[in-house]
């Protein structure tokens, strides 16, 4: 097992929908087997100190996941350089975080991109939506996750 947690960060905008169900998503998934070795957290480009949105909270909650205790914080150089493996929503977020610290282009990748999926894709942003719309976000992320966990559970297994 590793010698180290391995700090995964989900970036999005507002931090308060997409990186937060995200987050949610993965720790309830990460196999119990390496729990101990991740670390999930997100940040977003804007915005500190907000909760999740009412709409993700029960998006999330509807597949058993909580997320109501959620406060969104502010991406930084710091929190980009203590992880070890950046997702992010939009081309635009990946874009951002490189612009804040081009050192961590080994590490950032577009969700869909780490998933193997539509490399180019991004996952759209829900908010203003109805639970429908956040439902789809929930969804799409989810398969993502399923496609990359196996990923990190090699890499865990590996260390």
């Amino acid at each position: 097992m590793p010698d180290k947690i391995i700090n995964i960060l989900f970036v999005c905008t507002g931090n308060t929908c997409r990186s937060a169900m995200a987050e949610g998503l993965l720790r309830r998934y990460i196999p119990s087997e390496i729990r101990k070795y991740v670390q999930v957290s997100s940040a977003g480009s804007m915005g500190d100190g907000y909760p999740g949105t009412d709409l993700a909270i029960f998006a999330c909650r509807e597949v058993g996941i909580d997320i109501s205790g959620h406060s969104s914080r502010l991406i930084t150089e710091e929190i980009i350089q203590t992880s070890d493996l950046i997702l992010t929503m939009t081309r635009i977020h990946k874009e951002q975080v490189l612009f804040i610290d081009p050192r961590a282009h080994t590490k950032t990748f577009l969700i869909a991109e780490y998933a193997g999926l539509g490399g180019g894709r991004d996952v759209g942003d829900p908010i203003g939506g109805e639970i429908d719309l956040y439902r789809r976000t929930r969804d799409e992320l989810t398969a993502y996750i399923h496609k990359f966990l196996p990923r990190i559970t090699l890499f865990c297994s590996s260390k």
